[in-house]
């Protein structure tokens, strides 16, 4: 937790009395007003794409706003909950796909687990990992062919799949 707020640019602090409880404090910087155009800038260097993407990510929020954020790029996307269900569709349907996004903590099957069994099936199968934990993301780069940090942006997806997903049909 302590990570995550300050990465954002935030602090964190407590007391604790024995008896009493805890009192946590969470301080994060305020949004800019309407003169922050940071965001809107991004979208219009934003790289369209296209293919076949399959995710996997276990949070129903993040799963579905990825695919929406995926197919808003030109991307056909298809989300798995668990790693064994994507690894069980992968061999059964041997599909030619653009990458795949693999959450780090999943239920079951550890993200790196699918990712390493991915690349035993397509070693030039692009492969993304993507974790809210920066610390999990080290060291990964040697199984998997680029990493995200949630919580993403839009543009910093793009920059990703744009990147790493263009093998030729």
């Amino acid at each position: 937790m302590r990570t995550v707020v300050a990465e954002h640019g935030g602090e964190l602090s407590w007391t604790s009395r024995p008896g009493e409880g805890a009192t946590f404090l969470l301080e994060l910087p305020a949004l800019q007003g309407p003169g922050d155009s940071s965001r809107v800038s991004d979208v219009g260097q934003l790289r369209a794409g296209s293919g076949e993407v399959w995710l996997v990510e276990d949070d129903a929020g993040v799963r579905e706003l990825t695919l929406t954020c995926l197919q808003s790029l030109g991307y056909e996307g298809r989300a798995f909950v668990r790693g064994q269900e994507l690894l069980s569709a992968f061999r059964a349907e041997c599909p030619f796909l653009a990458g795949v996004l693999i959450d780090f903590e999943l239920p079951g099957i550890s993200g790196l687990s699918v990712a390493a069994e991915l690349r035993q099936c397509d070693p030039e199968l692009p492969l993304v990992l993507v974790s809210g934990n920066t610390a999990a993301l080290t060291g990964a780069e040697a199984l998997v062919d680029g990493t995200l940090r949630k919580p993403f942006r839009l543009k910093s997806l793009s920059d990703i799949v744009s990147r790493l997903f263009s093998r030729a049909a």
